[in-house]
Order: structure tokens, then C-alpha cells, then sequence
């Protein structure tokens, strides 16, 4: 067994949320759009806006979903307020403007612009255009409107029409915008920049989509794999009773042999070990804890990956109980709020197995289900953790190990860095290499643009102002005057760089020759798609090397340095 079963390799394939194209009330048109699941709402606005014949920017664009009869807008919302779509109604929202029809602060959340589209319960998404519903009251959205033409369709001027109404759902348009839609400069200069990042994304979509892998890895193991229950439910869970009254012993057929109660600080840990399991001269299938186990179990679990940054897993007001079996172990680990998680430890290709995934998860979830029938170690039961590791999968390290012939780093630095869609390319260090997947939730926010910017100023490369610039680009999909602007943003709150940021979001991929193979190390992935589409990635990568190495063949112009 390799492990490699445990992965689906099905490829890079759209989700199956449909969109539906709303241009009035009473017509609505079924678009044929791909949307891909690792896609942010943001990227969707951009595909939205491209689709259309005029030259419209994704700020013309309002997209949202429903749950149940609820209108959910894509990617932002007003605190505390519900909404609607814009052809419900035609009167004005008084949430909007004051009695005197001047603009009322309403607080907005626009953060979830950088979520995955996976994250939200979409099956259809439905979108509509600044441009479509000023036709539908009258205007032509074309030509400049006057505020005499707006007081005659709408009984309002436009300010105040502005402010009520369209503000509402286009809130990144302004007046001039959409009043005088022939004199924008604006968005013919954000339409060009649009379309380029549009084709841009499109073609590296494309190009992994459609590529046929020749390469897989051998073999797959994981330092780190972390099942949950989920569990949303407000729960309290009596630690100190939790600890104190469960023994260490037999469960049935399952030994605990290893407890640990944390607060917190970690300077409050406690700990009870099973003495018929000390091992005192050398380890047997009875007598397995030995010092260097006792202190790896007593210890915080790491959670990073071989040459990053050291990261621990946050253990504070947790107990956790070992349970081991045939001679192999797990981590349950209650936390106070009523999460459960299921930890593994360094599992091997044999184990990476749907049987003995299924195994583990059944003997943690008797332990939680003992602890419910006493009913008094938690306000409410604890969940358990799905059967499904699929459906309870929270966190994963994963160590791939790829056949490849004549690794040559410089080579594989080239073709990263011209996938600029995908992963930025981080740093080349001797034989290995370090990049950041970048098709994750959030990350484009402002902590990751300004780590991203502190990483290049001081990389070993000694990029240029201008050069840092073009990298922005290219890596957060911005246009030149956006990269300057994030740049200077950074050297006034990091004082010149001065004081480092910590927040790139992403996963860090490291690659390095072992033996004769290429390993690349993963650092935490959260969900099993996710590990599927990096999948899908590194196959895509090792098979375009390698068939370049065999054939000097490169169709995608991926081998050069990119410009």
C-alpha cells in the first residue's frame, strides 16, 4: 500500500453551482459558466463581469444566493440588516438615508469577498448588472443621465436615488460611475485590467484542467491528520471532572494509556500515565511508553512542516486521551466548548486506508459516547465525529513522494513561477524549494499582501522597488497602480518593513530531492478537496517537468524565466 489511495485523482473539475442571469423581474437566463470550487467570490464577480457585451467591471455586478427564502449577497452584507435583490422592489430603502434624504452610515462587512465559494451553500447563483437594472426603470445606461431624466422615471434626484437604492447593491460604484457611465475613464481602465487578469486565470485553469498527468506520486504519508466533529452547538464540558474521573486503562477492547489536561497556560498541564505500560529496558507489545514517548505525548503536538517556521497545536483548556490498539495509537482531544478532534500521528502509506481511518474514528466515538451515558461531563452530549473521514477531515501534513528524473531545481523554480494562479513562488535554498498555494480563503486580505510584501523586500533575490511591484501583479491579480498603492501601504504600517508581518495566508509547499525521488512536503491543509486540487497541482507540475526534460517540449512557455 502507497497511501495513494486515499487521494481522488479525478482531476480539476467545476462545482455544480449553476448561474442564473437575471436582466428583470420577469427574465432570467441560464448561463453556461463554469465555477470552480477553490474560486473566491471575488474571482466570480470578475468571470461574471467579463461575460457580459458591455464593458462592465465586476463592481457593476451584484450576484447573491438564497437560503430558503432568504436573499444572501456574494461576498459581502450589512450588519444587522436583511436584504433583497434589486428588482423586488422599486421604493427606496430608508435604512439607507436619513429622514432628510442625506446618506446614513450602515456599516458593511466586505470580508468574505475572500472566501472560497465552496464555504457558502450555493446551488444557484443568481446576478444581475448596475446596467440592466437602470433599463429596467426606464434609462439608458449608456448616456449620461440628468437629474431632471431621474426625477421623471424614478420621482426621485439622483442623489438621493443614489443613496437609497443603488448604493445598496453597487456600493463600490460611485455617482459619476453610473451617471455619466460615457465619461468613466475609470471603467474602461478597471474593464482593461480585469480582462487581462480574467484571461490570465482562465489559461492557467485551462492549461491544469485539460493537461493529461503522466506523473503520480508513489507514495503518500501524513505527519499530521486531524478529524473533528464539527461541532458548532454551544456545549461546556467539565474538564477537571473529565480528567479526574476517567482512569487510564481498558475501554473495552481499546487501552488508554495516556491522559493530559490542559489550561490556559501551559504552564497548568497535568498528566496520568498507565504504569503497566512503562517501559524500563525495551519495548514490547505491553510495555510501549518509553521516555522519548512519554515526552512526545507530554508535549505539544507540532503541526508545521520539515524546514518552516515551528507551529504548535493549540491544546489550551483540552483533555486528551491516547487510545491505543494493535499496537498502533490516536489522540482524542475534548476541548471545554464541546469540539472533539481525533488526532493522527506519522501515518504510515499502509495505514492511510478508508478501513483504518473507519476504525480509529468508531473507537474514539465510543469513548464520547461513554462519557454522554454518564451525563455529567458536559452540559450538552458531545457530538461525535462523522464516520466519513471525508466529511470530518479538519487539518492535514502530508509528505508526497514523486518519481522524477534529474531534478533541476532552477528548472522547477521557472515553471512556479510562472503559475502565478496557483502558488507564489517563495524561495530556492540549495536543492529545495518553497512555495505558497494560494487558492485558499482569504488569501488576499490586507495581512497577507502586507507578509507577501515584507517576504520580497528581504528575499535573497534583492528585488527592486519596481520589480516587488510587478510581483504584486502577479500574485494578487491587481493592477500596477493597486500593486504601488499596497506598497506604500506597507512601508507606512510596517515603518519601512521594520516591523515584519506575520499573515500570509496560504499552504507552504517545500520540495526537495531525496534518494533519487522528489518529496514535497504540505504543510496544513483543511479540508479533503483541498488536498485533492494541491494534488492535482503537483501532478500537473511533475508531469510537465519531467515530459520537458524527456522532449524539450514546453506548450505553455512555462520552462522560461517569467518577465
Amino acid at each position: 500500500m502507497s497511501g495513494v489511495e486515499f487521494l481522488n485523482l479525478s482531476g480539476l473539475k467545476p462545482s455544480s453551482v449553476k448561474v442564473h442571469y437575471k436582466k428583470s423581474p420577469s427574465e432570467s437566463v441560464r448561463i453556461e459558466l463554469p465555477i470552480y470550487s477553490d474560486e473566491t467570490c471575488k474571482d466570480i464577480y470578475l468571470k461574471v463581469a467579463q461575460q457580459s457585451d458591455e464593458t462592465l467591471t465586476s463592481d457593476h455586478i451584484f450576484a447573491w444566493y438564497k437560503v430558503g427564502n432568504d436573499v444572501i449577497p456574494l461576498g459581502f452584507q450589512y450588519t444587522g440588516l436583511t436584504m433583497d435583490q434589486p428588482f423586488t422592489t422599486k421604493e427606496l430603502d430608508s435604512r439607507f438615508v436619513t429622514e432628510n434624504g442625506d446618506r446614513k452610515l450602515v456599516l458593511s462587512d466586505s470580508s468574505a469577498v475572500y472566501k472560497l465559494n465552496e464555504e457558502f451553500p450555493i446551488t444557484i447563483l443568481y446576478y444581475t448588472t448596475c446596467s440592466d437594472y437602470l433599463r429596467y426603470l426606464g434609462f439608458d445606461p449608456t448616456q449620461a443621465i440628468s437629474d431632471e431624466e431621474c426625477i421623471e422615471k424614478t420621482s426621485h434626484p439622483k442623489q438621493l436615488f443614489y443613496n437609497a437604492k443603488l448604493r445598496k447593491y453597487w456600493p463600490s460604484l460611485s455617482m459619476n460611475d453610473i451617471f455619466n457611465y460615457p465619461e468613466s475613464s475609470r471603467r474602461l481602465e478597471k474593464h482593461k485590467r480585469e480582462s487581462i487578469i480574467y484571461q490570465r486565470i482562465g489559461n492557467q485553469l485551462t492549461m491544469l484542467s485539460e493537461y493529461k498527468a503522466t506523473i503520480q506520486p508513489d507514495m503518500i504519508t501524513s505527519p499530521l491528520l486531524t478529524l473533528t466533529n464539527l461541532s458548532e452547538d454551544e456545549n461546556t464540558v467539565h474538564l477537571f471532572r473529565l480528567f479526574s474521573d476517567i482512569s487510564v486503562g481498558l475501554l473495552d477492547t481499546i487501552e488508554i494509556p495516556f491522559t493530559k489536561l490542559s489550561l490556559d497556560d501551559y504552564g497548568s498541564t497535568y498528566c496520568k500515565l498507565l504504569k503497566r505500560t512503562i517501559s524500563i529496558t525495551s519495548l514490547t507489545e505491553s510495555t510501549y511508553v518509553s521516555k522519548e514517548v512519554f515526552l512526545k505525548w507530554f508535549r505539544s503536538q507540532v503541526t508545521s512542516i520539515p524546514n518552516a517556521p515551528v507551529s504548535y497545536m493549540d491544546e489550551r483548556n483540552s483533555v486528551i486521551f491516547k487510545l491505543y490498539e494493535n499496537g498502533s495509537y490516536v489522540s482524542l482531544v475534548i476541548y471545554s466548548t464541546g469540539l472533539a478532534k481525533l488526532v493522527f500521528t506519522e501515518i504510515k502509506p499502509i495505514d492511510l486506508t478508508e478501513s483504518f481511518l473507519t476504525k480509529k474514528i468508531k473507537g474514539a466515538n465510543q469513548l464520547i459516547q461513554f462519557l454522554n451515558s454518564k451525563k455529567i461531563y458536559s452540559e450538552s452530549p458531545i457530538s461525535l465525529i462523522k464516520s466519513k473521514y471525508t466529511d470530518s477531515f479538519s487539518f492535514m501534513t502530508a509528505s508526497l513522494v514523486y518519481p522524477i528524473k534529474d531534478y533541476k531545481p532552477k528548472l522547477f523554480s521557472h515553471i512556479i513561477q510562472n503559475m502565478t494562479s496557483f502558488v507564489r513562488f517563495n524561495k530556492q535554498q540549495d536543492l529545495w524549494i518553497s512555495m505558497m498555494y494560494k487558492r485558499v480563503s482569504d488569501y488576499e486580505t490586507v495581512q497577507s499582501k502586507l507578509r507577501v510584501i515584507s517576504l520580497l523586500q528581504y528575499s535573497k533575490r534583492k528585488l527592486s522597488q519596481e520589480e516587488i511591484i510587478d510581483e504584486l501583479e502577479k500574485i494578487f491579480n491587481i493592477s500596477k497602480e493597486e500593486a504601488q498603492e499596497e506598497y506604500e501601504q506597507w512601508s507606512l504600517v510596517t515603518n519601512g518593513g521594520r516591523k515584519i508581518q506575520q499573515g500570509e495566508s496560504g499552504i507552504e509547499m517545500i520540495l526537495d530531492l531525496v534518494g533519487t525521488n522528489v518529496k514535497v512536503d504540505v504543510s496544513g491543509m483543511s479540508s479533503y478537496d483541498e488536498l485533492n486540487r494541491i494534488v492535482v497541482f503537483l501532478n500537473f507540475l511533475m508531469s510537465y517537468y519531467q515530459t520537458y526534460m524527456d522532449t524539450k517540449q514546453d506548450p505553455y512557455k512555462l520552462c522560461k524565466k517569467s518577465k
